[in-house]
């Protein structure tokens, strides 16, 4: 049987090794604590991320959506133009023919339609075709 001394001696190290058994406890829970909060941390930063992105992703689909009206609105122009380019070589009045349909038709279509009635005719049936134009207005 162990002496009293011994039994103190093991009794004093067993109390030394849980205090230091604890200690480690401690720290190790404020590990934990710390590795909680970054993950958390990394969480929010990865959402904070995916929302980014997804602003981004809308903004350029935006700018595409932005850039592509704007093409259409200057090919549509383009035709304007040149469809009123085309019409004026015909050397007709559009004020005579708004006249003919007594301001009911827009010049657009006043206009392609004069130059749809002369396209293909030879310059003796195209010149015949204008002249009766109003008429075919009327």
């Amino acid at each position: 049987m162990p002496s009293n001394s011994e039994l103190k001696i093991v009794i004093n190290a067993v109390n030394n090794a849980q205090h230091e058994l604890d200690a480690v406890k401690s720290s190790l829970g404020g590990v934990e604590k710390s590795t909680k909060q970054a993950d958390k941390s990394f969480g929010m930063m990865a959402t904070n991320v995916i929302k980014q992105a997804g602003l981004m992703s809308a903004a350029a689909v935006g700018v595409g959506v932005a850039i592509k009206k704007g093409f259409d609105f200057g090919k549509k122009g383009a035709v304007i133009d040149q469809t009123r380019e085309s019409f004026e070589r015909l050397g007709l009045s559009l004020d005579d023919m708004r006249k003919a349909t007594n301001y009911t038709v827009d010049d657009m279509t006043l206009m392609s339609g004069a130059l749809n009635l002369a396209a293909g005719a030879s310059k003796q049936m195209q010149d015949k075709l204008l002249e009766a134009n109003p008429m075919f207005l009327q």
